[in-house]
């Protein structure tokens, strides 16, 4: 019969690895943040042109997309904010024992 043990070791390895690829999604999903704030800072211009010349067309279409990446931003704020309570930015890998 054999017996499995995680020693310290593994478990501090594995707790640092979990860390990096936080690290990893937490600068992904903030670039995508980044990109969706100029998207929607481009479509909010575009929504004061097209009210400027009354294209009330134009108009609804820039709405709905806002709409659609203001819901996109507040999925990916929801996926930052899970990442960072489960992995506070400031907090490395830990102690060994963890």
């Amino acid at each position: 019969m054999s017996t499995s043990t995680v020693s310290d070791h593994d478990i501090a390895a594995a707790r640092a690895a979990d860390v990096r690829q936080a690290d990893y999604y937490r600068g992904e999903l903030s670039r995508q943040r980044e990109l969706l704030i100029d998207r929607m800072a481009a479509h909010e211009a575009a929504l004061a042109k097209y009210q400027l010349r009354g294209e009330m067309n134009q108009v609804h279409r820039i709405r709905r997309e806002i709409r659609h990446r203001e819901q996109e931003q507040y999925a990916l704020q929801r996926l930052l904010d899970a990442i960072e309570e489960r992995f506070p930015a400031a907090a490395g890998p830990g102690p060994a024992h963890l």
